[in-house]
């Protein structure tokens, strides 16, 4: 793979991919997700099989997402072998709500940049991470005031993976999650 990518194009997506490569290859399988744990399937295209010349995909998601979403793609072989691609991330709407990690990836302490049109406080905001199982590994309480907070997290010794990081309150998910990568 040398390239996978996806774009937003009115209410669709594109997702484009790239081989470099293949050997034995069957067929793409693309894989969707709002939250990083849930996974739909867009759908599937045929591989070129067995070639060294580079080959190029491409499928519309026209489905999309209104915020940020995920995209995976699964490689599936004749001989049964499989390989996963991913995730890469889209966001097709720009809110005045947003959060920002850094550094990302990073080696296990990083700040959370949380912009906010509106006061959030109260005991039930929280700062959350979730492994890609779905697993909660970290909560924190949180008071987001309007505008620009910054919330450093560290000393959480995280194994290296992906994580999920998200603002929410006892009723409802306030941000778009956001993917961290720990080395």
């Amino acid at each position: 793979m040398t390239s996978f990518n996806a774009n937003c194009e009115d209410d669709a997506v594109r997702v484009n991919w790239t081989t470099a490569t293949e050997q034995n290859a069957s067929h793409f399988k693309l894989e969707r997700s709002r939250d990083g744990y849930i996974w739909d399937e867009v759908g599937t295209i045929a591989a070129a099989g067995t070639t060294s010349v580079p080959q190029s995909y491409e499928l519309i998601d026209l489905i999309g997402f209104n915020s940020l979403g995920y995209y995976r793609l699964n490689q599936f072989d004749f001989d049964g072998a499989q390989e996963t691609f991913g995730p890469i991330s889209v966001n097709c709407v720009n809110t005045e709500n947003e959060v920002i990690i850094y550094p990302n990836p990073t080696m296990n302490d990083f700040s959370v940049l949380v912009k906010s049109k509106e006061d959030l406080s109260g005991d039930n905001t929280h700062i959350l991470l979730y492994d890609l199982s779905g697993k909660e590994v970290y909560r924190e309480f949180v008071e987001i005031l309007s505008g620009t907070n910054s919330i450093m997290i560290n000393q959480l010794n995280l194994a290296s993976g992906c994580y999920i990081v998200t603002i929410e309150s006892s009723t409802e998910r306030l941000f778009t999650p956001v993917k961290l990568v720990v080395q």
